[in-house]
């Protein structure tokens, strides 16, 4: 690698992704590279196709090797060659950096319902376990703020995700969606799963591309696997946004429990099962006619428990035939 130096119109290409051209480029120190008259760009320039997707042009950009930083002065941002904003100074980590407070690599999203529009993230570093990214998305018809929080402990992690957006599909409503996800490694050898799933409106998830899931979970699980056992609890909601299918009259809340156990008898030999399995399913309705015709009450509650208990043995006899 060179320690000093000058290069005229020059062209640099960081970890295979980010494309900087340059008037001049000055080699400093061994650590600095500054250039003048700057394009930088991760989509690839052909010369049938000279103006890139998206692209930020700049005065200076300075490129510090030791820290990983890009620093842009007088920065513009344009999309297939058009300005789309100006930010007098910018800063952004280069692509060899896995983690550092900057904005990441912008994204251009194009849908029949909002048009085409950019997406500019803001990564923030909260400490070595916990990291927060804001990515602002603006087209045609919407503004949307999407975010992303997680944090990681020493038994477990969890990850909260989200968007809050005012658009022209639904004028003068605020519209949105929150994910979360949780698990844990608990004493015993027992792991504990959470989840949470809301949306504002039917229509939210699949008018931006979120998810195409119509039945949202949300609820705590808690299990534990031995060689010869296996423990399962769980308690849930589930809130359907499938059309023609109504919340009050679906099981919308289930809780289960699920007991599992191997053994083998002292005397008989062979291998032993026992098995405990108890549901709960809840509807908030409380008809007592079936108007779905689907055999169930619509406002019935249903609670069951089952136990079972099997034995096998095999017996090799001497013609080589095996017998259970």
């Amino acid at each position: 690698d060179m320690t000093d130096g000058i290069l005229e119109s020059a062209r640099m290409v960081i970890d295979q992704q980010m494309q900087i051209a340059s008037n001049r480029i000055v080699r400093e120190a061994g650590r600095y590279t500054r250039m003048e008259r700057v394009v930088a760009s991760a989509c690839e320039v052909c010369p049938s196709d000279p103006i890139p997707l998206w692209e930020i042009r700049a005065e200076r950009v300075v490129h510090d090797q030791q820290e990983r930083q890009l620093y842009f002065d007088h920065a513009q941002f344009r999309v297939m060659g058009l300005p789309i904003f100006y930010a007098p100074w910018l800063r952004m980590p280069d692509p060899t950096l896995d983690r550092a407070t900057g904005f990441l690599l912008p994204s251009i999203r194009s849908t029949s319902n909002l048009g085409v529009g950019i997406k500019v993230p803001y990564f923030i570093t909260l400490g070595d376990s916990r990291d927060v990214t804001l990515a602002p998305y603006v087209s045609g018809r919407t503004s949307t703020l999407e975010f992303r929080y997680r944090q990681a402990f020493e038994n477990g992690r969890v990850e909260v995700q989200g968007a809050v957006s005012r658009d022209d599909i639904l004028p003068d409503e605020t519209r949105g969606y929150l994910f979360g996800t949780g698990s844990f490694d608990l004493p015993e050898k027992f792991k504990l799963t959470a989840e949470i799933r809301l949306v504002s409106d039917p229509a939210y998830l699949l008018d931006y591309g979120i998810s195409d899931d119509d039945r949202l979970r949300s609820g705590v699980d808690i299990t534990r696997t031995r060689r010869n056992e296996y423990i399962y609890g769980s308690f849930a909601n589930y809130h359907s946004i499938r059309e023609g299918e109504g919340n009050s009259t679906t099981p919308t809340t289930l809780g289960a429990l699920v007991y599992e156990r191997r053994f083998s008898p002292a005397y008989l030999g062979g291998e032993g099962g026992l098995r405990f399995e108890t549901r709960g399913f809840y509807r908030p309705s409380t008809v007592d006619t079936d108007v779905n015709g689907d055999g169930v009450a619509d406002g019935r509650d249903v609670a069951r428990a089952s136990l079972g208990i099997d034995w096998r043995r095999n017996w090799v006899l001497e013609n080589g035939l095996v017998a259970s």
